[in-house]
């Protein structure tokens, strides 16, 4: 029987740079993987089904927004695929209600079709399998969901260099990720514009770029910190070993997600040796219990930003923290995952 581990879609895309680092840390999985790259998300890469031939198992990370221009294709993608192949499946960006009714029936369609199709699944996080098991309607459905889905949560190890506290009358309070409407930038920007009349120099920076179609956000942001007095910078996409520097000497990390199900940038911040801010949900609240110490939840977002300008060593995080599960643990589950279906 042919095994595969498949990872399609471009490489700068978060999740498909999570599926590589995946499979270069475990020997089962880089001996199955099977790279199927594409110029940009929301299409199908070419040669994807080609990737799994009939009879096949495969593993496969899925969002909606990388296998196709809609959710409904994304799902005739990942059905076919699986008329195709015995499917394990990673699921990302699981559905939530908060994205506006129309569109969370749409998506909600499609990751029930997802859930339907797999064999196995794979969540980051226990509040993103209750956010799967709504994306079906029945009991029996639902129960059946949850007793494929496991729990996997994100890679998170620390290391790279420590940098001193900044200070002075300045003040930076930094994004990470990708720029998209409902990311919550402004709300970062309308937090530092109450600073400025106490004399500081505040600036926001976006490490990362806009996502693909969301250009023209980038000079809203910069007409909304204009009009605050806030100074605005996206710096465009950064390398891993340039981003690993620039999270670690940036100022006040902050994840103003209005509604994340898991989040890499998070991870990111924590890797980086800092303790992002983060708005308080089901997903946060989730992290901090595992992991305490390791971010700080903000009913506020404005006051959580305030008392970190204030005070700039309570975003670096305590070597002593416990974080995980590593890149090898998480990657031998995926591996476990996929050998049980061979």
């Amino acid at each position: 029987m042919t095994v595969r581990y498949v990872v399609g879609g471009p490489t700068r895309h978060g999740v498909v740079r999570h599926a590589l680092r995946l499979g270069a840390s475990d020997p089962f999985l880089s001996q199955a993987l099977v790279r199927v790259p594409s110029e940009v998300s929301g299409h199908e890469p070419p040669g994807l089904r080609d990737a799994l031939p009939p009879g096949s198992t495969a593993f496969l990370h899925v969002t909606d927004r990388l296998f196709g221009t809609s959710p409904e294709e994304a799902a005739a993608t990942v059905r076919a695929l699986a008329a195709r192949s015995s499917l394990a499946l990673s699921l990302h960006d699981v559905p939530q209600a908060s994205e506006g009714k129309e569109w969370y029936e749409r998506r909600r369609g499609a990751y029930a079709e997802f859930a339907s199709v797999a064999t196995q699944l794979i969540v980051a996080s226990e509040f993103e399998k209750g956010l799967l098991a709504a994306c079906v309607d029945d009991p029996e459905s639902v129960a059946a969901v949850k007793r494929k889905t496991t729990v996997v949560p994100l890679p998170l190890e620390t290391g790279g260099s420590r940098h001193p506290v900044p200070d002075g009358d300045s003040a930076e309070i930094a994004v990470l990720g990708y720029l998209y409407p409902g990311k919550g930038v402004e709300d970062v920007i309308d937090a530092a514009a109450t600073m400025t009349a106490d004399g500081r120099v505040v600036s926001v920076v976006n490490y990362g770029a806009a996502a693909e179609g969301h250009e023209d956000l980038v000079g809203q942001l910069q007409d909304r910190a204009g009009r605050a007095g806030v100074r605005f910078q996206v710096t465009g996409y950064l390398g891993d070993d340039e981003l690993s520097v620039a999270l670690a000497g940036a100022g006040v990390p902050v994840a103003p997600h209005r509604h994340i199900s898991a989040s890499g940038s998070v991870n990111s911040w924590i890797a980086a040796g800092r303790r992002p801010i983060v708005r308080r949900g089901g997903y946060s609240a989730e992290i901090a219990d595992r992991l305490p110490g390791a971010l700080v939840l903000a009913d506020s977002l404005h006051d959580a930003i305030t008392a970190a300008v204030d005070d700039p060593g309570s975003t670096r995080l305590d070597p002593a923290t416990r974080v995980g599960p590593t890149w090898a643990q998480a990657a031998q589950i995926h591996a476990d995952i996929l050998r049980g279906l061979s």
